[in-house]
């Protein structure tokens, strides 16, 4: 069902004689009524009625009881150009949800300035303090039934659809037990844009004072000719008034060049208000019920195709926008199938399910929770491992944490999303990485399935994080600190060795499930490299490199302590009875210590260590790997240093059952600055055939219906190429031309031929665009938007229908 362009500035039907509206202020009684209805309406013809009823369209059609959004005539400009995701922007307002909670919490707790030295310095130690019975301020530490009976007090949301059960377009409702706002508060909080209400407040998330207007181009299916309309009611505790407003975007008038977001009020600026001691939020007996804080109503959301879906639609749309919660949220799909015996509200059709950030679900793979029949659905996927990748303390860019989450096997609707390298501040996703920068940039192919980066930047410089992350919190922005940033974590995961060992881990594995005769390829591959210089060019001479089938070394599994009880630098040289290492003034130095702590000493939910260092990162900048009995502390020469300077620091770590640090003090000597390694004629390198950097024998492999989600296929996915430590060219074995030959084809010989063509033929042609695409982009210097996989990918897909018929055509061979 559509409505027609709806007209704001028309006049509703003259009202009844008996009623006189009151000019200067809405009746409360009517206000109330108004409000209510709007709680209960589900779809933009349910506000369209509500808007055009004879008592209140009195009000509602009047353009001087709309005002624009943060005061500002023309705002679409910023209100406009926030999310480009829906789910990205409904987080926004369940994010300030949590904000309003923890501000009510402290508010309580005596906390006259939220922003003054004995105030929580982070959301994690607000928890602590404010919510006593969650370990550590950790919602992490609670079990599945504690952390929904928590969920039940702080955050809820609904999910509601108009007209049937598979409606596209979901109603969202949130609701709080924050600190609520004053009627009259409105305008300078909730409606607000750029103001300062939480700018210096360290333990909450909100900062850009958007008012999470980027929800607004998703209500009402996206459309504005329906309005765009966001419902907010809210009460102070302790006040006897919920107020509440009504959002819409209009489209431009006469003299005006873009959309206007405007919200309601009466007698000029005064929020329409009412008394009541309880709210209906949901319209259920029990759900819902509210007596103060906050209630936000998105009207027929355009949530997404994947995540509209019922029951789990928005449990899995969460997981990759909230890594992390500082408090768990309740969901509530209402449009459930009924099931007896699954408890009173799926009897009802009611799908509950508490969410607590995508970490708890794979922690609790680890045996870290013990009840998590509530949280998640049962599945075949595993978490492995949860690693340090490294601690970073840049002078730059400040206190920066990657870590690495192992799975056997993503879960479907974790590999069918883009995202495996998440940059999170507390929690929350501010811009990711694709899965091909494992691939493309990291050299971790083999992992593309089997890990997700978390890289943790809660406590970055805050002028970096100003530089890097833009306010949508989607995207990182171009800039000379982004990049470092993306270079450092680079790094990091090139040269991690757990990582590496996990891939070779990876690679047995499959070649365990997919055991290929390579006799046949190998032969072929020869043949085409004698008879085509140009194929063998693309083998970068035809060098075939061995298999790397074999184990690395070290298996032994090390077997560390909980809490360390030493830590010992092992590359350090003495000095009239203390360390020192030389740092040349532009270089990077390691120091290796011996030392008795856990692998995940540093990455585990339960009392974990962190780092310590006697000096901040504008001073000695650092960065900390743990693995196997080896602490490496590799410092780097800030911009400051000079030669012939010292500077005596100490490293260490710190935990629970230690007063002071378990640390090592050293004597940094600030050397010449080392020369670059650089061709000393000042040309170009000779590049001899003999030298070239070869691709080697390529390991062609099928791959079939079951695995496509290892790989990211479809019907129509045809190859793309994976590049690591051995170039493997996987193609789809079950692309649907190829189905369809096969079935056409009734001869064995015959089929046979068409599927080696097709593998080998399209395998031939992935390799040839891959080599091309990467180097095109190398030259360009381009950004990450520029994936060759991604191209190779889309070129092979397009080649697949064809790709037999023109082999052999062009090789002479017989049609069918």
């Amino acid at each position: 069902m559509r409505l027609n362009f709806l007209s704001f500035d028309s006049q509703c039907a003259f009202a009844r004689d008996d009623h006189e509206p009151n000019e200067n202020n809405m009746d409360e009684q009517l206000s109330k009524t108004t409000a209510l209805r709007l709680i209960a309406a589900k779809s933009a013809e349910d506000v369209l009625a509500v808007l055009k009823d004879d008592d209140a369209c009195f009000y509602f059609d009047d353009p001087q009881n709309w005002s624009p959004y943060g005061n500002r005539e023309k705002n679409w400009d910023t209100v406009g150009n926030q999310q480009t995701n829906p789910v990205g922007a409904l987080v926004e307002i369940i994010t300030n949800g949590i904000d309003a909670i923890l501000l009510r919490k402290a508010r309580e707790a005596g906390i006259t300035d939220v922003r003054a030295p004995e105030a929580p310095s982070s959301m994690v130690e607000a928890v602590k303090r404010f919510f006593p019975h969650v370990v550590e301020g950790k919602i992490q530490l609670l079990v599945s039934s504690q952390r929904t009976a928590l969920a039940q007090k702080c955050i809820q949301v609904a999910v509601q659809r108009p007209y049937r059960k598979n409606h596209q377009y979901p109603t969202y409702t949130m609701i709080d037990a924050g600190d609520g706002q004053l009627p009259q508060d409105f305008a300078k909080t909730f409606l607000s844009l750029s103001e300062k209400n939480k700018e210096g407040i360290q333990f909450v998330q909100g900062k850009f004072n958007m008012g999470s207007t980027g929800s607004l181009r998703f209500c009402t299916r996206s459309d504005i000719r329906l309005g765009h309309y966001k419902l907010i009611v809210s009460r102070r505790p302790g006040q006897p008034y919920w107020g509440w407003t009504l959002v819409r975007v209009r489209g431009p008038r006469a003299g005006e060049a873009l959309p206007v977001a405007e919200y309601f009020h009466i007698n000029k600026t005064a929020i329409p208000k009412f008394r009541a001691e309880t709210l209906s939020a949901f319209n259920h007996e029990t759900l819902g019920v509210i007596q103060e804080g906050s209630l936000v109503r998105l009207y027929e959301y355009d949530i997404g195709p994947e995540s509209r879906s019922v029951d789990f639609g928005i449990y899995y749309a969460l997981t990759v926008n909230l890594i992390d919660c500082a408090l768990p949220i309740q969901l509530y799909d209402f449009d459930a199938t009924p099931v007896v015996g699954k408890g009173p509200l799926r009897a009802q059709g009611i799908a509950a399910r508490t969410f607590s950030g995508l970490n708890v679900v794979l922690r609790a793979e680890l045996g870290e929770s013990t009840d998590i029949e509530a949280e998640t659905p049962k599945s075949e996927e595993k978490t492995e491992w949860v690693h340090l990748v490294e601690e970073i303390k840049d002078e730059e860019l400040g206190h920066i944490k990657i870590v690495a989450t192992a799975v056997s096997r993503l879960q479907d609707f974790l590999s069918k999303q883009p995202a495996r390298v998440f940059y999170t501040i507390n929690g929350q996703t501010h811009a990711y990485e694709r899965a091909s920068f494992l691939n493309t940039r990291a050299g971790l192919p083999d992992l593309r399935n089997h890990v997700l980066i978390n890289v943790i930047c809660d406590e970055m410089n805050k002028l970096a994080m100003a530089a890097i992350f833009m306010p949508d919190r989607e995207r990182k922005a171009n800039t000379e600190l982004a990049r470092m940033l993306e270079q450092r974590v680079i790094e990091a995961l090139k040269g991690d060795d757990k990582l590496r060992a996990y891939a070779a881990e990876i690679r047995r594995r499959r070649a365990t499930n997919q055991v290929e005769d390579q006799k046949e390829t190998t032969d072929l591959l020869r043949e085409l490299v004698k008879a085509d210089p140009a194929i063998r060019e693309l083998f970068g001479l035809g060098a075939f490199l061995p298999e790397l089938d074999k184990a690395p070394g070290g298996n032994e599994v090390f077997s560390g302590k909980k809490f360390p009880t030493f830590l010992a630098p092992l590359n350090l040289k003495t000095e009239g009875g203390g360390f020192v290492k030389d740092l040349p003034i532009n270089g990077v130095r390691r120091i290796e210590c011996g030392t008795d702590a856990e692998n995940d000493y540093l990455t585990r939910v339960d009392s974990p260590g962190i780092t310590w260092c006697s000096v901040d990162e504008l001073v000695m900048p650092h960065s900390v790997k743990l693995r196997n009995g080896t602490a490496r502390f590799t410092v780097n020469a800030p911009k400051a240093a000079r030669v012939g300077d010292e500077l005596f620091v100490e490293f260490g770590f710190l935990d629970n059952a230690h007063a002071e640090p378990l640390k090592f003090g050293v004597t940094i000597r600030y050397t010449d600055a080392e020369l670059p390694n650089t061709n000393p004629s000042g040309k170009r390198t000779d590049t001899k055939p003999g030298t070239q950097l070869a691709i080697g024998q390529p390991d062609f492999q099928w791959v079939h219906e079951a695995q496509w989600n290892d790989h990211t296929f479809d019907q129509d996915s045809a190859a793309y190429v994976s590049t690591g430590d051995k170039t493997v060219v996987y193609v789809n074995s079950d692309n649907r031309y190829l189905r369809a030959m096969r079935v056409r084809e009734k001869d064995e010989a015959k089929r046979m031929l068409s599927q080696h063509m097709f593998k080998m033929g399209l395998g031939l042609l992935a390799l040839a665009i891959h080599k091309k695409a990467t180097a095109t982009i190398e030259e360009a210097e381009s950004t990450a938007q520029n994936d060759p996989e991604a191209f190779t990918r889309q070129a092979t897909t397009a080649m697949a229908p064809y790709i037999v018929t023109i082999i052999r055509r062009l090789g002479g061979v017989e049609t069918v």
